[in-house]
């Protein structure tokens, strides 16, 4: 079995390991499945290049001044596609989201092409995936209902990463035969608590032993909530001066990350940590330093830092939106709260720092319902099973 995955971006070096379809194609690879990536090309890029057994073929882009993703020009990304699905004899192509330009092919490619294809969702722009900006979720919205419909119509099967993206598919009106949910994993193994870490990494970080750590990965963006995650912050500051936030990565990351650490530094000064860039097998670590997690996200689809956190035995705090929902089971291995309202995520961080006993009893439940329900075996057969069934047809 061939699979060809066709992604919006494919980093290099260090970064690539972050990318959820180069983690699933590494185990798809381990059962016999052949898995290469094929996506526009950054001009600092390789064109082709092997990375763990994963072949990973890269078309020329659009140079623009400012981007957080390669825009592909088409005719040459076409072409890509077409001459490795023809030289490796692939048997399906999997597209990860439909809101890139690289998507718009999928109906041309399924005709020309005439293979199975599948469309993997994390989340419906405009419709339950809404960025903090009245006009771009208008945007989305009209690409949703437009462009995007024909390309998820298009194809054979369209995967949702969590529960709330049945609420898109429905109001697209795609038929529930032609959706699958298969949420990405996480490896419970890398993270996992490690208690006796915990003193070195405070150390490493400035970090005291008596301070109440609150922990947000990702990057620094409107849309992940940052300003909700700074006001409660600063809310918390005045109530106990042993709070403090560790930001692992976010440094300059994303639309608005230099924006948001110069604001988190002049509101918070010595009570906020921001790593900047940290490589994927070096996150756990800077987990075991917290004793708290926080994603305030107004969208999440199939969030895994969220996930990662919890493997690691932390209580999760996080938005009622999207993914987050599937991820955290409110009141159990965390709190839900309502997304943009600084006071209620304050003041549930607030009932784990008053309730050191409850914080840890939901950090055990967190990890032990994220191995449950989230690892990588079970995913991986899922698409396995998946892309058979395709084949069958």
């Amino acid at each position: 079995m061939r699979i060809a995955w066709i992604p919006s971006y494919v980093p290099t070096g260090d970064k690539l390991p972050s990318l959820p379809c180069f983690r699933l194609g590494k185990r798809l690879g381990q059962k016999g499945v052949k898995v290469v990536l094929i996506a526009p090309k950054a001009y600092d890029e390789v064109s082709y290049e092997v990375v763990d057994g994963i072949e990973i073929f890269r078309s020329s882009d659009f140079i623009l001044p400012i981007k957080l993703f390669p825009y592909p020009i088409p005719i040459r990304l076409f072409s890509k596609i077409s001459r490795v699905v023809d030289d490796l004899n692939i048997d399906i192509i999997n597209w990860h989201g439909y809101h890139y330009l690289n998507a718009a092919w999928l109906p041309l490619v399924k005709k020309r092409l005439k293979l199975p294809t599948v469309i993997t969702v994390i989340g419906f722009p405009g419709i339950n995936w809404h960025y903090p900006m009245a006009i771009i979720d208008y945007i989305s919205r009209i690409y949703t209902y437009s462009l995007g419909k024909v390309i998820l119509s298009s194809a054979d099967k369209v995967v949702i990463d969590s529960r709330a993206n049945i609420i898109g598919a429905e109001k697209l009106r795609l038929p529930r035969e032609k959706l699958e949910y298969i949420p990405w994993g996480i490896d419970a193994e890398i993270f996992k608590p490690m208690p006796q870490m915990r003193a070195e990494a405070r150390s490493s970080l400035g970090l005291n032993e008596s301070d109440f750590v609150i922990g947000y990965c990702g990057r620094l963006t409107p849309v992940k909530g940052i300003d909700t995650l700074l006001e409660a912050m600063k809310l918390l500051s005045e109530y106990n001066d042993k709070v403090r936030l560790l930001v692992i990565g976010g440094s300059g990351e994303g639309l608005g990350g230099d924006t948001y650490e110069k604001k988190a530094r002049a509101l918070l000064g010595d009570r906020v940590v921001i790593t900047g860039w940290v490589r994927q097998d070096e996150i756990p670590l800077y987990w075991q330093a917290a004793d708290a997690a926080v994603f305030p996200s107004f969208a999440d689809a199939g969030p895994l830092a969220p996930m990662e956190s919890a493997a690691c035995g932390l209580p999760v705090v996080a938005s009622r939106t999207g993914g987050l929902q599937d991820t955290v089971k409110d009141g159990v291995t965390g709190f839900l709260i309502k997304p943009g309202d600084a006071e209620e995520l304050s003041q549930k961080i607030k009932v784990l720092l008053e309730n050191p006993g409850l914080a840890k009893e939901m950090g055990t439940a967190g990890r032990n319902y994220i191995m449950e329900n989230f690892g990588w075996d079970e995913i991986t057969e899922r698409y396995i099973e998946l892309y058979a069934s395709l084949m069958k047809r």
